[in-house]
C-alpha cells in the first residue's frame, strides 16, 4: 500500500569517518565518526532545523547512528532515536577495508565485473537485495511521517545512491557525507537535493 502522498522523509547520509577520508570501501563494517564527522552530524541538524522534524532514524552502523544522535540533539526532536538495521549499507564482501587502488591491486577480477556490470563482489550483497530492504525502511519512515509530520533518514552513500536510480529515477554522482535529500510518495516516489527545495 502507498503512503500519503505529502508524507515527507529526508535521506542524509551519514558524517565523514577516518575510512572516508581514506577512500576505504566501508560496507558493514563499523567505522565510528571522525572529528569531521561529528562536526558534519551537527551541521545536519542545522541545515534541516526549519523542516519541523518530528522524528530521526538512523541505521544501526555507528557512523549513522551517532549523526542521527547528534543531529536529533541539534534539531531539539523528542521523540527517542529510531535505530534500523534495514538502512544499513549495501555489504561489500571482500572489498570492505581496502582503497579502490588495492580493490584493483588484490582482487582485479572481481573489481573489473564490479565496474563493467555492478557484479557484487565475494560476500557482496546484490542490487535486488539492498533495493528491497531499503524500500522496507524507507515504507516504515515514511508511514511515520504521514502520521507525526518530517522525518529525517539517516543512512549511508552507496545505497542511498542505488535506491534513488532505480526507485526514484534519480541518477546522482557519490554522494557526500552530510548530502541530504527530499523524498515523497505522490503516485511515485520522487526525490529531490534538499539544496534544490523552493527556499532551501
Amino acid at each position: 500500500m502507498l503512503a500519503p502522498a505529502m508524507a515527507t522523509v529526508f535521506l542524509a547520509r551519514h558524517g565523514q569517518t577516518e575510512w572516508n577520508a581514506l577512500g576505504r570501501l566501508q560496507g558493514h563494517t563499523d567505522v565510528p565518526l571522525s572529528d569531521t564527522g561529528i562536526a558534519q552530524a551537527r551541521a545536519l541538524g542545522e541545515v534541516l532545523a526549519r523542516e519541523s522534524i518530528t522524528v530521526v532514524i538512523a541505521s544501526d552502523l555507528s557512523r549513522a547512528s551517532t549523526t542521527g544522535a547528534i543531529a536529533r540533539t541539534v534539531l531539539g526532536v523528542s521523540e527517542p532515536l529510531v535505530v534500523d538495521a534495514d538502512l544499513r549499507e549495501r555489504r561489500f564482501g571482500i572489498f570492505e577495508g581496502l582503497t579502490r587502488i588495492e580493490i584493483d591491486r588484490d582482487h582485479r577480477e572481481a573489481w573489473q565485473r564490479w565496474q563493467e556490470a555492478s557484479v557484487p563482489p565475494p560476500g557482496g550483497e546484490p542490487a535486488d537485495e539492498i533495493v528491497a530492504r531499503f524500500q522496507r525502511a524507507v515504507d516504515r519512515a515514511t508511514a511515520i511521517a504521514s502520521r507525526q509530520g518530517p522525518v529525517l533518514v539517516v543512512t549511508h552513500g552507496g545505497i542511498m545512491r542505488v535506491w534513488l536510480g532505480a526507485v526514484a529515477a534519480l541518477t546522482t554522482g557519490p554522494i557526500k557525507n552530510g548530502d541530504v535529500f527530499a523524498v515523497s510518495n505522490d503516485r511515485g516516489w520522487v526525490a529531490v537535493p534538499w539544496s534544490e527545495r523552493p527556499g532551501a
